[in-house]
């Protein structure tokens, strides 16, 4: 199953360059990256790709067996809308794959979400690949990194080692997190099914308010806060975000497994958060 992805850039231009793969964070789309786009198309073959739940793969919701009191039914059909094109659309554009539209995809949380993304990738007939994601998006390249390094160390009968494998050069990664010691994954799945119920059931507007008032945002001005708000209801995300969102409470804690990565990873964080600087300098990654 193919998620919804664009491609940015010449490839034949830049055929001798990794495809850079942008993953979005939560309540996001891949046009969120389009400014960045903007500056790297001319250089590199680009690729962003809706995350379950998000933009125009808003269809691609939780398995029921995943997501405790939520019901696929439950959501309201102007929430799941997928994001128009209008005014969001980066210079550049090349190709749409509008994925598995028609088909609903059900997203087993971050390894299950990783898989799809590498089958999107795949369709696309992309080779090497460098994983640029911020936040959520940050988590899940992580999840998928780990599945391509099994895939290296025990290559299947099916799927040998061959000039068409996909393969992982490089990531760049902001504001990502390794997951969370056994301890601590019963309290956040809890809340974090507080919050899936809640996008699926009420006002996206007023869910979004109550979102952006959590300690994590407290740095924002009211203003920019506000902006925020707006934004996603304006585009209707947020919709399917419980489609992977609310699952980090059951994540495992990766940075055992992303020990030994032989690819280049650049891990990015503001110097003055001390929760990410302090994964960031465990993880060994500079």
């Amino acid at each position: 199953m193919r998620l919804y992805s664009e491609t940015y850039g010449d490839r034949q231009a830049s055929a001798d360059k990794p495809t850079l793969v942008f993953l979005h964070g939560l309540l996001g789309s891949g046009r969120d990256w389009r400014l960045v786009i903007d500056q790297l198309a001319s250089q590199y073959f680009c690729l962003t790709v809706d995350l379950p739940g998000h933009g125009q793969s808003a269809h691609a919701l939780v398995s029921q067996t995943q997501a405790g009191q939520i019901q696929a039914s439950q959501i309201q059909q102007g929430q799941a809308q997928a994001v128009t094109a209008c005014s969001l659309t980066a210079s550049g554009l090349t190709n749409v794959d509008n994925g598995d539209s028609a088909a609903s995809v059900n997203a087993d949380g971050f390894a299950h979400t990783a898989s799809l993304i590498m089958a999107t990738l795949q369709a696309r007939n992309v080779r090497d690949v460098v994983l640029v994601g911020y936040s959520l998006g940050a988590r899940v390249a992580m999840s998928l990194a780990c599945q391509l390094a099994q895939r290296e160390a025990k290559p299947s009968s099916e799927q040998e080692r061959d000039s068409s494998s996909l393969r992982l050069v490089g990531m760049v990664l902001e504001g990502g997190h390794f997951g969370l010691p056994d301890d601590e994954r019963a309290a956040r799945y809890a809340n974090d099914c507080r919050w899936a119920n809640r996008f699926a059931q009420e006002p996206m507007a007023l869910v979004l308010s109550d979102w952006y008032q959590q300690p994590v945002f407290a740095s924002l001005p009211a203003e920019q806060r506000q902006r925020l708000v707006q934004n996603a209801a304006i585009t209707k995300r947020g919709g399917g975000t419980h489609a992977i969102g609310h699952l980090f409470g059951q994540t495992t804690f990766l940075i055992a497994s992303t020990d030994g990565m032989s690819h280049s990873v650049h891990y990015l964080c503001g110097e003055k958060d001390t929760k990410f600087t302090a994964l960031a300098a465990r993880s060994g990654w500079r």
